[in-house]
């Protein structure tokens, strides 16, 4: 994780670099360093610029991602993963974020309940049959997908996620943002996933290692379950 001087104003919220975020969503850290900061495309002479995907919570580019922004890429990741295009993922956010007046739709409870509504109204000027057919199997895709993460990985408080199970909330491994600045851990004890891992990954036991950092056999092997979790293509 970060390790720079801590601001009053990150406590809370989590604090993740590129790197740390990526490892979490399981993509490519270059991949997800575009959807953050933006990139240029085109011909030298008439060069574009593609915006963030989501807003920025501390601030300019070069700041570190807080909680809402993990769990709006989270779901970007997701639904590119199912085969929707970046173009429509976009319109679709930017949609969500006009609806629910909320900077970070896709954290936000009633979204899961409303949201058919978002990808029913995404307009693709002159769109192709393609196009259309995206915007029908996107709802398919959407409802499938929110429904799963809000019954088994997110922990909702006043509307807004709190906390992310990656492995659904009986596997120990949570990522909260009130908890060691949104840092993987093993939930009962506190331990820093990576910190199990590591242990494991130079040659110790699981039965060792468990008995070291005083935490239970099972906590070893959801924490490895979850740091060997593949990234995605």
């Amino acid at each position: 994780m970060i390790t720079r001087m801590m601001s009053h104003s990150y406590l809370g919220h989590g604090l993740y670099s590129i790197s740390d975020a990526a490892h979490i969503i399981r993509v490519p850290a270059g991949r997800l360093r575009h959807w953050v900061r933006g990139y240029y495309y085109g011909p030298a002479l008439a060069r574009r610029r593609q915006v963030s995907v989501v807003p920025r919570f501390y601030g300019g580019d070069e700041e570190p991602l807080a909680f809402v922004e993990l769990i709006e890429l989270l779901f970007v990741a997701e639904f590119q993963q199912a085969g929707l295009s970046m173009q429509y993922i976009r319109k679709a956010a930017a949609k969500a974020r006009e609806q629910f007046d909320a900077s970070y739709p896709f954290a936000v409870r009633r979204f899961s309940t409303d949201g058919r509504q978002i990808f029913a109204t995404v307009d693709i000027e002159e769109r192709p049959k393609s196009a259309t057919h995206e915007i029908v199997s996107g709802q398919v895709v959407f409802n499938s997908i929110v429904r799963r993460y809000f019954r088994y990985h997110l922990d909702v408080e006043d509307d807004i996620a709190k906390r992310y199970w990656p492995l659904g909330r009986k596997k120990r491994v949570v990522i909260d943002s009130e908890r060691a600045f949104g840092t993987p851990i093993d939930a009962p004890t506190g331990v820093p996933t990576e910190a199990l891992f590591a242990a494991v990954e130079a040659g110790d036991s699981e039965e060792d290692v468990a008995e070291w950092f005083d935490v239970p056999v099972e906590a070893i092997r959801a924490a490895l379950k979850y740091e060997r979790r593949p990234v995605a293509a």
